[in-house]
């Protein structure tokens, strides 16, 4: 091979390296690889870090699920539970009965995200900044 051909590839192999690490860490910074990673295994640490990384407050049902999966929405149960945490930690955006809440699944049960007119509420992604084993309330 001649030497020009040689250092094309060489330097076609580092550009394709430095566009797989660009994209790699693209795909963690904004929760979408942690978010593939729940989707398959279901596991709350990954989850956590696609709430942290790939979530805020005003996101739609669809760009979550999107990111998440399809979630399950809440019983009346689950909703008078949500009503009351909203109004014992004063949530900023509060509790309508037109709220929708969708659970994903999280261990053996579910975490719930609140949306007003299709739009996620109440929501603060440094809660997640770090995962805990989760307490299962209400068994």
């Amino acid at each position: 091979m001649k030497r020009r051909s040689i250092i094309l590839l060489v330097l076609v192999g580092v550009v394709m390296t430095i566009g797989a690490i660009v994209l790699v860490t693209y795909s963690c910074e904004t929760g979408w690889f942690s978010a593939a990673v729940y989707r398959y295994t279901g596991s709350g640490k990954w989850l956590y870090s696609a709430l942290y990384h790939g979530m805020q407050n005003g996101d739609t049902v669809e760009e979550v699920e999107r990111l998440l999966g399809p979630g399950k929405e809440g019983d009346s149960r689950v909703r008078n539970a949500v009503k009351k945490l909203t109004q014992r930690y004063l949530n900023p955006d509060g509790y309508e009965e037109s709220d929708v809440i969708l659970g994903f699944r999280l261990g053996g049960g579910q975490l719930y995200l609140q949306f007003r007119n299709g739009l996620l509420i109440n929501f603060d992604p440094e809660e997640f900044r770090k995962y805990e084993e989760p307490q299962i309330v209400g068994q």
